[in-house]
């Protein structure tokens, strides 16, 4: 009876392959490897380095990962000065990564290895594991070299400068561990406005502890940060950042003379006799305002009549005057203090 009914349960199964138009055998449940790691990346720190990866979801066909085991993460040391590129490589027996449950698509793992040592070659990568002999193909491979990064810069200062904003800092004279530092470093500069998300690279394989950004943007504060960073042997190893700064570049060039202007004798919007002055606005992105200024010419005396800029270009001379000839002029004023070249003048009689 046994004999017939797996005979039976042979004829159907092939039959049942044939009505399906199946050519191909059935594929055991847990022979489906899951998809190959390629994110690989890694952060060298102070104590080491940190690993992280995206956690795979899917296996090579396409059908979602139900369980994961963990990760098999290889290790392999090489002398910094190994020029080998086609040598194969003889990675340490794996380390075991558990991992409990499957995750969001998205999600990244992270390993730190506290046990590097000074100018010593490394290579790592990462083998997927959902099950006893069911693995990843190994992911892509990181090498590097490590070393403790440096000291962040500090002392950051910013400058406006007629060119642009010029950022200046004090150079790191120790590792990050406080011993000296033995070798060159360079600098990047990062920049953020405040509705940005993410620090922008300003320049790079900077040599000088200094930078004129040029293209600073005017009448917008923008934070600043500088990182010293350390070559070895093609491994660019970043410093923690220096602290940050806010500055806003104010133009030290000083705006046009102001035009237009018209002086008028009258009875002013106080009740009082006075001159009122009018004339074109300024376009200059950072004005400050305007200054008024009145010369008598009977005794060429020359007097600013407003204390702080005035902000509208409009303005009412209250004064007193004595019989005679007045000129009036208007210059314009920028935020870093910067006084225009003075209006054309404008002349009114005053009479008895």
């Amino acid at each position: 009876m046994m004999r017939y009914t797996g005979l039976a349960v042979l004829v159907a199964l092939c039959t049942l392959l044939v009505a399906c138009g199946k050519k191909d055998m059935p594929v055991p449940i847990g022979s489906i490897h899951p998809k190959s790691i390629n994110d690989l990346k890694y952060v060298i720190t102070p104590q080491g380095a940190e690993l992280s990866w995206t956690i795979p979801t899917r296996n090579v066909d396409g059908s979602p990962i139900l369980a994961l085991k963990g990760f098999e993460l290889y290790k392999a040391t090489l002398a910094s000065d190994n020029t080998c590129n086609g040598c194969p490589i003889a990675f340490d027996a794996p380390i075991f990564l558990p991992m409990e449950t499957v995750t969001k698509s998205g999600q990244r793992m992270f390993y730190e290895d506290r046990t590097l040592q000074p100018d010593r070659r490394y290579v790592f990568e990462i083998r997927t594991v959902k099950a006893f002999l069911n693995k990843s193909e190994p992911s892509n491979r990181v090498v590097f070299t490590w070393h403790v990064p440096a000291s962040p810069p500090f002392g950051l200062t910013a400058v406006s400068r007629p060119q642009g904003l010029e950022l200046s800092w004090t150079p790191p004279a120790t590792w990050a561990n406080g011993e000296p530092m033995n070798r060159p470093v360079f600098y990047r500069v990062y920049g953020k406005k405040a509705d940005d998300a993410d620090w922008r690279l300003l320049k790079d394989r900077l040599s000088t502890p200094t930078f004129l950004y040029a293209k600073a943007p005017l009448s917008e504060a923008m934070s600043y940060r500088v990182t010293a960073v350390s070559d070895h042997d093609g491994t660019l190893i970043e410093s923690q950042p220096s602290s940050e700064v806010t500055a806003e570049f104010i133009s030290p060039v000083p705006p046009s003379a102001p035009t237009g202007l018209v002086a008028v004798a009258k009875t002013l919007s106080t009740g009082k006799t006075g001159v009122e002055l009018q004339w074109q606005e300024s376009s200059h992105a950072q004005l400050a305002g305007y200054f008024v200024y009145r010369k008598a010419l009977a005794t060429a005396e020359i007097k600013r009549l407003n204390q702080e800029p005035v902000s509208v270009s409009t303005f009412e001379d209250e004064t007193h005057l004595s019989p005679g000839i007045y000129e009036y002029h208007v210059t314009a004023v920028n935020r870093a203090g910067k006084e225009s070249e003075p209006s054309s003048a404008a002349t009114v009689r005053i009479y008895e």
